[in-house]
């Protein structure tokens, strides 16, 4: 018989106190109340990347809930804006009505506004008003500024291409003169021409540059002056047209002229085959603004000697009632644009070059002028040189006598 003794015999409420002491373990635990690390990352949706998934959530959630937030705010504000707005509108009718009519009307509403309301008030309503109207006008002078620049870009674009601008067939209008009144005119001048050719009283310096000899001669306001030289190997006639070809030809006539100088040349009319009316514009290659033009006859005469005359003669304008066509105008003004206004002149020109058979064979070249200002000799006579080279050639005897 099994002795129980009373320090072996246990109440259930003693085991269940002993058993509170200690945790359960996993043995104690059945499988399925068990909640272990694999668990919690399976609860997590993937342990710390879960948690961070979630954190993530709900900041996306707070940032939504701000963002609604501010976007009823901002509506709540433009109601009020417009609610303001209209308030403001209303205020200020009056005064609008005013700016808009008769300055007596608007003088009396404004003496009407100044017994029911502060004259502060009266006051700021005035300037606001004023700063509506000044506001409406800076955005329309915006606006037009901006259409203009943009014209003007454009402008700008076509003055940087190398593409020449569209003109008109006939950029010049001008009366043609019939044959017989230019015939009078260069009547006139080989007249003068010859009278100067044998004046016995003409002056000269004696000096020898190149071969060229130079006589001049002064009477009262005008200089009439003379560049000489003999040219061996070559008949008057022969120079005279090789010299045609190049002063019937506005491309190539400029080449006589300075390369400092922009030279133009435009024909006008052919008289006949032994008659040009030219249009001629020299501009300063330094953008100075000053644009000499001439308009000036072209002709080759056979003297009574043998000898052959060419002659360079101005007409005046007003005679030929030449004028630039409007798109030729505006055309130039275009090209004009960063530059300094233009200043025209109208100039005299009396030019002629006589060629003339020399008895020991050969050719002697005569080139004179006239005008009514002292002509820089110096420049006179590297014209005659440009013109020898395109003529005759390179002359070697390059020394001063």
């Amino acid at each position: 018989m099994d002795v129980i003794t009373a320090g072996s015999v246990r109440s259930p409420q003693t085991r269940v106190r002993r058993q509170r002491k200690h945790p359960p373990t996993a043995a104690d635990t059945p499988p399925s109340m068990v909640e272990t690390p694999q668990r919690l990352v399976e609860a997590g949706s993937g342990g710390a990347p879960g948690l961070a998934d979630a954190k993530r959530l709900k900041h996306r959630e707070y940032v939504k809930r701000s963002y609604n937030k501010k976007i009823s705010t901002i509506e709540a504000l433009k109601t009020e804006l417009e609610a303001l707005e209209a308030q403001y509108t209303a205020m200020l009718a009056t005064t609008t009505r005013g700016a808009e009519a008769d300055p007596k009307e608007e003088e009396k509403q404004e003496q009407e506004l100044a017994g029911a309301a502060p004259p502060l008030l009266l006051r700021y309503k005035q300037l606001t008003a004023a700063k509506n109207r000044l506001r409406e006008e800076n955005d329309a002078l915006y606006a037009l500024n901006a259409r203009r620049m943009k014209t003007e870009g454009r402008v700008h674009q076509l003055l940087r291409t190398e593409t020449p601008l569209p003109r008109v067939a006939t950029p010049f209008r001008f009366r043609a003169l019939p044959a017989a009144e230019y015939a009078q005119l260069l009547v006139e001048a080989r007249n003068e021409v010859l009278r100067f050719a044998h004046a016995p009283d003409k002056l000269s310096s004696g000096a020898r540059v190149f071969g060229w000899t130079d006589q001049r001669q002064v009477a009262g306001d005008e200089l009439k002056f003379a560049l000489e030289k003999r040219f061996a190997g070559v008949s008057a006639s022969e120079l005279l047209q090789r010299s045609w070809r190049i002063f019937s030809s506005p491309e190539r006539f400029p080449q006589v002229y300075s390369a400092t100088l922009r030279v133009r040349f435009h024909v006008l009319q052919r008289v006949n085959e032994d008659t040009v009316l030219f249009y001629r514009t020299i501009e300063p290659a330094d953008s100075s603004g000053l644009c000499v033009k001439v308009l000036f006859v072209l002709a080759r005469l056979k003297l009574d000697d043998g000898g052959f005359l060419l002659l360079f003669r101005s007409v005046d304008r007003a005679r030929l009632r030449f004028r630039e066509d409007e798109i030729h105008a505006v055309v130039a003004e275009t090209h004009a644009l960063g530059h300094r206004p233009r200043d025209e002149h109208w100039a005299d020109k009396f030019i002629w070059v006589l060629f003339r058979d020399h008895h020991d064979g050969g050719c002697a070249f005569h080139f004179g002028g006239a005008t009514t200002t002292a002509l820089w000799l110096q420049e006179v006579l590297f014209i005659a040189l440009r013109w020898e080279s395109l003529a005759v050639g390179p002359q070697f005897a390059l020394t001063v006598e």
